[in-house]
């Protein structure tokens, strides 16, 4: 299995290569994710997360490869993790419908689940297959900086057409966009920048309050033909108020310069990584040069 730790830029490689190391990784701990016995809710949330890492790291090397290259690639790893969505779905909402009074998930049918199995893992090697036989002759910091710009004014309009339609899908779309600009900017964390890192955070806490409304969206089309009491209705569309309005307010600070502000941050805090490794560089070569020198003098 790839430790986890391994799955971050490196100085030492050219981002495009970079990129395509760590893709690679999470769809290998997510082929792990299929070894474990049974439906297992923790196998399951694991698997479609390492899933959507791979496919917020490969949408950076969108600027290099094109959409003929990439979307076939995108749309099998979708299509792997929307196998399991629903799985996850009635996992993550059992002890909501339980405090309803309602019935849980009906138990996962052997078959069906090996049959899932089966088809993740073919669908998956088939995905790593043709990583790997990809030729990436463009290398250049603006192809991340490209990537992150695409995410960022995704996630910009998906907030709008969410606030202004208000519905379910466009929430959910938001969601996504939210999920995949915070897995991205997890990649750069080795760079130590603070407006990346503020920008990565505040992108992590909008996710997670869209993934809550989400739930809430999802038990109460579940809950419509359980005998949903009419105050149990009411206190939970309450709830998904409450949260569409802290996500409006984070998703509007958040989101409130174009991205072109930003990219002064971003090329300057390359830089300074970059020359941190050089400097660590010439203090280990340090001693051994000096040691030359003192060799040669004459005691």
């Amino acid at each position: 299995m790839v430790r986890q730790v391994h799955l971050r830029l490196r100085r030492s490689e050219p981002a495009t290569r970079g990129l395509r190391r760590i893709a690679l990784g999470h769809l290998t701990l997510a082929l792990a994710c299929l070894q474990a016995a049974g439906p297992k809710p923790e196998a399951v949330h694991e698997l479609r997360r390492q899933l959507k890492q791979a496919r917020a790291t490969l949408r950076l090397l969108r600027p290099a490869l094109g959409a003929q290259r990439l979307d076939p690639v995108e749309r099998r790893i979708v299509r792997s993790a929307q196998r399991w969505s629903a799985l996850r779905d009635l996992q993550a909402l059992q002890p909501r419908l339980e405090a309803l009074g309602m019935a849980g998930p009906p138990p996962v049918d052997p078959a069906s689940h090996a049959r899932s199995m089966s088809l993740t893992r073919r669908e998956l090697q088939r995905v790593m297959g043709l990583i790997r036989a990809w030729r990436i002759t463009a290398d250049d910091e603006a192809l991340l900086e490209d990537g992150l710009r695409e995410s960022y004014r995704h996630g910009r309009r998906s907030m709008r057409q969410a606030l202004r339609d208000s519905g379910d899908s466009d929430w959910h779309r938001w969601r996504r966009h939210a999920k995949t600009l915070a897995l991205q900017l997890a990649l750069f964390e080795t760079w130590n920048s603070r407006a990346l890192e503020r920008l990565g955070v505040g992108s992590a806490q909008l996710e997670r309050l869209l993934g809550e409304d989400h739930d809430l969206a999802v038990l109460l089309e579940r809950a419509l033909g359980d005998g949903l009491e009419p105050e149990q209705r009411t206190d939970l569309l309450q709830q998904r108020r409450v949260l569409q309005q802290r996500a409006a307010a984070l998703g509007a600070a958040l989101y409130a310069k174009p991205f072109r502000k930003l990219r002064r941050n971003f090329h300057r805090d390359r830089e300074r990584w970059l020359a941190s490794a050089s400097r660590r560089a010439s203090r280990l070569r340090a001693p051994d040069h000096a040691g030359g020198r003192s060799q040669g003098r004459p005691h």
